[in-house]
């Protein structure tokens, strides 16, 4: 019979009984097999054989599969969507058909064929693939392309059937392969876990036996196997290297197009037909087949899923890019020009596919974004052959150059009908400033494609790029001021041309996915470069004034061709009335205002001092960005890879109270970069930097909302470089914006948050320590520059010159060589080496960290009368910088760059068998931290002992001590706590980090009590603090129950505990009920002393028949039972209470909670009442703000998508003429407008009704 689904051509159905009855030749069975582990993609014929093995020889399943079997199975409703990204190669496809394959009883399942397919048509056939008989969940597996507008297309088409909502309609398994992964989505990466690599080192033997003469070939299998070895691979592929082996010249030339096509397009084959029709054209009847041994095992045959014609590629995407490698190697980079051509003139000329017309526009077009960069400009195929590994002379960069257009021209050809191939051939041509050709072929691709914006964009973006190119001789050659106006005009006319296309688009073209806003964008930065550049400079404005009045006979206040002509008056422009400036009196914010220095004779010396000082390693001034603007554009400073990014996201911002988070590591450059983009930025928005991260958020927000709110409204760009905690900060500022209850039609606020931290998050914009290509020549440039211009300073540019040289180890190595050298070492003072050795140590531990020179040179001075820092010798002193902070203050010292404050570390500690560290924490807290201590070096102080890096135990958890304290010998990691303890006696954490070290590193229960007792009366309303006291008790208790067997005598003392660890815990339960109003820096409820309770609770239960034996007949057995008496319904209260607050909310919207916490409250409900711990009743508690304060509350049940309004930051429902305000997570604010409808989904927490996923009508 004709079985449901048979007729969906567009879907590969995978039926519940495939292969059932079925009668397959050992022959089909064997190869099948042998195929699939020599790299050939599965077959579902894989699956049922597997199935009939026994379960110790099945195919293995890699580590993500049960997450993303749990993640399937999890869906409840509608048309939902799973994504699996995984590397080329790892096993993404196998373990997604796995999937299909053991789920084939629960769902529908189906691969879509033809990713091309129109969206529209593949949801018709979904839909009637649920809704044949009994509606029945849809499994869709889709490889690679754009998923979203063909789920909302089958969201679409589902409503239409109105089906009830019991079971999820459609499930879409959305299976990327991706280079850099996604760490938020279900991954598979190139990298065997520790069970995984038993697992196939066990299938290797199973492979051994079974296929005897095979399994040397099985390379998809044992590139896995051997975790990815590059050693296996290059073994595999040494035919590459090898002159003598037998190939005919056309195999050869068809085996490096196989590996360029799928080095650089994952996913890509060639056609078999194709693949012998090439290597006939030498050889009669050659085929595929007849390819030499020494290479045919690197290639795989197969058929696609579906059915249809014979596919080729190599083994393994790994394979591929050791062939093109090893080929490329040989050829000094021309092998992938030439194979390139090869490919696009015989392999592309005659009956091209669909699939082979995608793989080649992704070989020349697709631009991949890799991660901690931007996008590059072209696909990395062009990008290889522009700029190959070694770096050519300007001679023969042209002729790389020359290659790239060749390759571009011969693709033209190939595929005339395809308008991104000239497009991308224009941009080449415009980024290398061949304005004509750039335009010709701009033209040619909008022929081929009229219709479309994004093509259109190109010839806008050629004018433009003129037009900025002729700006810059303006100055010097004022005749081709009417050439300048005619390229303005041409880039107007274009983007208007493009906006036209932009909004015909939806109706003219079927492809058509989103609006194009480049044209308007593009028609914007044309008119900032011509108006802005020219009306900036007086002697060019009236140069302009003059051309209009005189050639074009245009009075100045004529409305004529306003978009070219209209010149703001000179008068405005040339005279500058002095006045107090906005801001001057918001102390908390350093103000940068547009006019910065304009006008201010600056002294030559400072000049110099000021460029010197920050190349040497100073943090920038704002000076240094005005000096810099002076220069001619090749001689500027760099602006690092993040910067465009990062300024395209700070300019995209429209509404409400934004944040953008940089994260950067220490010495990257990052805080330079973040002040290039406010000094870049100053004339579009108020920018700010906030001078004191320890400021009261209120305050801060106060003052910004000042700011923005002083004359006309304009939007503040606000700059924090200190690290701090964000999300209260915009929230306050929001509250405070809120009041002026302004318009909003442009951001109130954007708020640039500038994080150093050694691991950076890869879903923001990053810097890292590490050069792209295209910033080491940029960088090399400019050395050379800067060795002329400063010939005696440039040896000691440590900040410039380690960023020179790529963050090289050797060169900081060589700068601090003083270090190790006892000769020099002795030109030093004692003092002087002391000052250094702690100047490392604190630079080295605390990122951002520094010393006030005042108190530097009192350090010094005790033992020379009049020695101050700039007298220490020059061994030591050329690796420090001294400079003042923005908006002014006493001056700073700092080692020159982070590095060289941890090799500095790393070279005194090696002289000292790691006493030093010791010997320096003491000197840094005895005598650097012992008169006027100021706010930031007590920060400083606080994190170098305290501050627990997530990432230090090398498990992703937080490790039990600050780094120092673990680099720290143990015998002497208690002495240097007790220092800080006499310089610091207000800091609480220090007693309480030294309790802990005794606690879990030396098991000295007595002294940890006391140091634990010690920190409560320094800041007795800190729940926090006290919760060590009661772990104390705690730890010793458990000890304590383990000596109970061998000495009995110890059971007063035992019980004693147990009543001081409850005691400790209620007392800071009790702290913790009243911390929202005791404590000013509280932001979130504390759960750790009912959750020590139960651990108590749960300690004494364990040891409860020892107890109990050895209490028996013993006065102490009252005592026992008086302390264990309550306990049942004490244990409830509390399991509930953190039931409660873990089900109905948790850490924060990114952080979950410990999974202990709940665990350990089931486990001690279940011991004391021998019933689990109820589910939470039906209905929504009773909601208390102390105990979820800073919490992200969790929404209960479904949500609903309703209508509303947006009425000053506040969000609005109305239901049955009542209108409700919502409440609005923390992590939402930013999403607001002051005003505007709006539509969110409805949901209910345990503090009322929220919105979500709040969307703006318009």
């Amino acid at each position: 019979m004709q079985r449901i689904g048979d007729h969906l051509h567009l879907l590969d159905i995978l039926h519940e009984d495939a292969f059932e009855g079925q009668i397959i030749d050992p022959e089909i069975k064997k190869k099948t097999e042998v195929n699939f582990y020599r790299g050939a993609p599965p077959q579902w014929l894989n699956f049922y054989l597997d199935e009939q093995n026994e379960e110790s020889n099945r195919l293995i399943k890699r580590d993500g599969y049960e997450e993303l079997s749990c993640q399937i199975l999890s869906k409840k409703f509608g048309g939902q969507c799973v994504r699996l990204n995984h590397e080329p190669g790892s096993g993404g496809t196998t373990l997604a058909m796995q999937l299909l394959w053991d789920l084939r009883s629960s769902f529908r399942c189906a691969v879509l064929v033809d990713p091309t397919s129109d969206d529209s048509e593949v949801a018709t056939q979904v839909t009637e693939h649920y809704t044949a008989g009994e509606p029945k969940t849809v499994l869709l597996l889709v490889q690679d392309q754009y998923v979203d507008k063909l789920q909302k297309s089958i969201v679409e088409e589902l409503s239409k059937m109105k089906t009830s909502d019991g079971a999820p309609a459609v499930v879409i398994l959305h299976c990327v392969r991706m280079a850099l992964i996604d760490t938020e989505d279900i991954n598979l990466r190139k990298e065997l876990s520790a069970e995984e690599t038993i697992q196939f080192d066990a299938k290797k033997e199973q492979l051994r036996t079974m296929f005897p003469k095979e399994h040397e070939q099985f390379h998809g299998f044992n590139i896995m196997q051997s975790n990815f070895s590059q050693d296996y691979v290059q073994r595999s592929c040494q035919v590459f290297n090898n002159p003598d082996f037998l190939l005919t010249k056309r195999g050869l030339q068809l085996s490096a197009c196989m590996c360029l096509l799928n080095a650089y397009v994952t996913g890509s084959f060639l056609l078999a037909r194709r693949c012998n029709a090439f290597l006939q054209t030498e050889i009669g009847d050659l085929t595929i087949g007849d390819i030499k041994e020494p290479f045919r095992h690197l290639m795989v045959s197969f058929e696609p899923l579906g059915g249809g014609e014979e596919h080729v590629r190599m083994a393994h995407p790994m394979i591929a890019e050791q062939g093109n490698c090893m080929m490329s190697s040989r050829d000094a980079d021309g092998q992938i020009y030439d194979t390139a051509r090869v490919l696009l003139s015989e392999l592309c000329q005659e009956d091209v596919t669909q699939s082979l017309t995608g793989f080649i526009k992704d070989l020349l077009t697709k631009r991949e974004t890799k991660r901690w960069e931007k996008k590059p400009n072209f696909s990395q195929l062009i990008v290889d052959i522009r700029i190959p590994d070694v770096l050519p002379t300007p001679c023969s960069l042209l002729q790389y150059q020359e290659r790239c257009v060749s390759v571009l021209k011969k693709a033209i050809d190939a595929f005339p009908q395809m308008a991104i191939l000239p497009q991308t051939l224009s941009r080449f041509y415009n980024l290398n400033s061949d304005f004509i050709n750039a335009e010709k072929w701009a033209k040619e691709a909008q022929h081929v494609d009229p219709l479309n914006s994004f093509t259109a964009d190109t010839l806008g973006r050629v004018y433009m790029r003129q037009l900025i190119s002729k700006l810059k001789e303006l100055p010097s050659n004022p005749q081709i001021l009417p050439e300048i106006l005619l390229f303005a005009k041409n880039a107007f006319t274009a983007f208007e041309n493009e906006e036209n296309l932009a909004e015909e688009e939806q109706t003219m073209r079927e492809d058509w996915t989103c609006f194009g806003l480049f044209g308007k964008y593009g028609y914007l930065q044309s008119y900032i470069e011509h108006i802005f550049e020219i009306t900036r400079r007086p002697d060019l404005l009236t140069r302009v004034i003059e051309y209009r009045t005189t050639v074009l006979k245009i009075s100045e206040d004529d409305e004529v061709d306003t978009k070219l002509t209209r010149i703001p008056s000179a008068k405005k422009n040339l005279v500058r009335t002095q006045m107090p400036r906005i801001g001057d009196h918001l102390d908390l914010l350093d103000i940068l205002h547009e006019d910065a220095f304009e006008g201010q004779r600056i002294d030559p010396k400072i000049k110099k001092k000021t460029e010197v000082n920050f190349y040497r390693g100073a943090p920038p001034q704002w000076l240094n960005f005005y000096l810099d603007e002076q220069n001619e554009e090749s001689n500027r400073l760099i602006k690092r890879d993040g910067y465009e990014e990062l300024r395209g996201q700070i300019l995209s911002k429209k509404f409400g109270v934004q944040c953008v988070r940089f994260n950067h590591e220490p010495g990257s450059g990052g805080t330079t970069l973040a002040m290039q983009l406010l000094w870049d930025l100053r004339s579009s928005f108020r920018c700010a930097v906030l001078v004191d991260p320890t400021s009261d958020d209120s305050e801060v927000a106060t003052q910004v909302t000042e700011l923005y709110t002083a004359g006309e409204l304009k939007t503040v760009l606000l700059l924090l470089v200190q690290d701090q905690y964000v999300d209260t900060l915009q929230k306050s500022i929001v509250e405070e914006v809120s009041k002026k209850k302004t318009s909003d039609i442009a951001p109130a606020v954007v708020i640039l948050h500038c994080v150093r931290m050694a691991l950076v998050d890869a879903e923001d914009i990053n810097l890292r320590k590490e050069l792209s290509a295209e910033e080491t020549i940029q960088f090399d440039a400019k050395k050379e520059q800067l060795l002329t211009k400063f010939p005696k300073e440039y040896e000691q540019f440590h900040g410039f010159n380690i960023m020179q040289t790529n963050f090289s180890k050797g060169y900081v190595q060589s700068s601090c060589h003083v270090f190790n050298n006892p000769d020099l070492m002795q030109q030093v003072t004692n003092r002087g080496l002391q000052l250094s050795a702690c100047m490392c140590l604190l630079n080295g531990y605390v990122t951002g960290s520094f010393l006030l020179a005042r108190r530097c040179n009192a350090f010094l001075q005790t033992e020379i009368g009049e020695l101050t820092i700039g007298d220490i010798k020059e061994p030591l002193r050329h690796l420090m910088v001294s400079f003042e902070p923005l908006g002014g203050g006493e001056e700073r010292v700092r080692m020159a760059h982070p590095m060289i404050a941890e090799q500095g570390n790393r070279m005194m500690s090696s002289r000292d068998a790691g006493g030093h560290i010791y010997d320096t924490a003491r000197v840094l807290l005895s005598e650097l931290c012992q008169e006027d201590i100021t706010q930031p070096l007590t920060g400083f102080i606080k994190d170098l002992l305290t501050k627990r890096d997530k990432h230090t135990n090398g498990q992703g958890k937080k490790a039990h001590f600050s780094k120092l304290i673990l680099d720290i010998r143990n015998r002497d990691r208690c002495v240097v706590l007790e220092e800080a303890i006499d310089a610091f006696p207000q800091i609480a954490y220090f007693p309480q980090t030294l309790s802990r070290l005794l606690l879990f590193n030396n098991h000295n229960y007595l002294n940890a009590e006391k140091w634990a007792k010690e920190a409560q009366p320094i800041d007795p309303q800190n729940s926090f603090i006290a919760d060590t006291l009661g772990r104390v008790y705690m730890h010793h208790l458990i000890s304590k129950l383990k000596e109970l067997r061998s000495n009995p005598d110890i059971l007063p003392e035992i019980l004693v505990i147990a009543k001081n660890a409850f005691t400790a815990f209620e007392n800071e339960e009790n702290l913790a009920e009243n911390e929202h109003v005791t404590r000013a820096d509280s932001t979130c409820f504390n759960i750790l002393g009912k959750s020590g309770y139960l651990q108590v609770a749960n300690t004494l239960f364990h040891s409860k028949d020892i107890l109990e034996k050895q209490l028996n007949d013993t006065e102490q057995y009252s005592n026992y039972t008086t302390l264990t008496r309550s306990l049942p319904e004490e244990i409830k209260k509390r399991a509930t209470f953190i039931q409660m607050i873990l089900c109905y909310s948790k850490k924060s919207f990114t952080e979950t909670d410990a999974p202990y916490l709940l665990e350990e409250a089931k486990k001690c409900y279940k011991n004391y009442t021998g019933d689990d711990l109820p589910d939470l009743a039906t209905g929504t508690p009773s909601y208390q703000e102390k105990y979820f304060r800073s919490r992200y509350l969790l929404p209960i049940g479904k949500f609903v998508r309703v209508q509303g309004v947006v009425r000053n930051y506040k969000v609005y429902t109305t239901q049955d003429d009542k209108e409700t305000e919502l409440h609005v997570e923390a992590c939402q604010l930013g999403c607001l407008r002051s005003f505007g409808r709006v539509s969110f989904d409805l949901g209910l927490t345990v503090r009322g009704p929220t919105a979500y996923n709040i969307q703006y009508q318009d």
